[in-house]
């Protein structure tokens, strides 16, 4: 008898090392290789999604980047007055196909719209009239409501009367005082301004 037990608990114990392996490599862990994701956030301005919450960009001329419309459904605003009677220009810049349409639209200070821009290419633009001290407000949102926007930016001019002004006529037109002399600066402010020059 004692000479067949111990094959027996060595079988035994090989019997038990397999089986404890074969555990081992039911419960190996795998690797699944993950599709790519972006995780979305507004951009540095948030929250600015009401006439209330408007990013006050202050007065003048000014480019503003890294703007987003983030998640789907939301809305910029910004607010800006103006430091003369004249114009302002408000360019909405972005790649129509690479990150969604958005459109345009500029309000009063009472919230009246003045103008809009909302064409299906890249860029919206809009020019409206201001005057000295007033609010505008600057209203930058997605064409529908699924549309995400990662980069865009906003661009706003003031075009502000130049030094010649008031030349609005033949009685008010600028002397010039030589066929040489020359004038920089000069704009067309407002769409019904003229510019007169008198040659003496």
């Amino acid at each position: 008898m004692l000479s067949h037990s111990r094959p027996f608990a060595r079988r035994s114990r090989r019997l038990r090392k397999s089986s404890a392996n074969r555990s081992i490599r039911a419960f190996r862990p795998t690797l699944e290789a993950l599709e790519a994701r972006w995780l979305l956030s507004g951009d540095s301005l948030e929250p600015n999604d009401s006439f209330v919450q408007a990013t006050d960009l202050g007065t003048g001329s000014q480019l503003v980047q890294n703007l987003t419309i983030d998640p789907a459904g939301d809305v910029d605003f910004f607010r800006w007055q103006a430091s003369s009677d004249g114009t302002l220009r408000t360019d909405v810049l972005f790649t129509h196909t690479d990150n969604g349409d958005i459109d345009l639209q500029v309000y009063d200070a009472l919230h009246n719209l003045l103008g809009r821009s909302n064409s299906n290419t890249d860029n919206e633009s809009a020019s409206v009239p201001v005057l000295t001290g007033q609010t505008y407000f600057v209203h930058i949102f997605g064409a529908t409501g699924t549309v995400i926007n990662l980069d865009y930016e906003l661009n706003l001019v003031e075009i502000a009367p130049d030094a010649a002004e008031p030349n609005d006529s033949v009685a008010t037109a600028t002397p010039v005082a030589s066929s040489g002399q020359t004038f920089t600066g000069l704009t067309i402010h407002r769409p019904d301004n003229d510019d007169f020059l008198d040659r003496k």
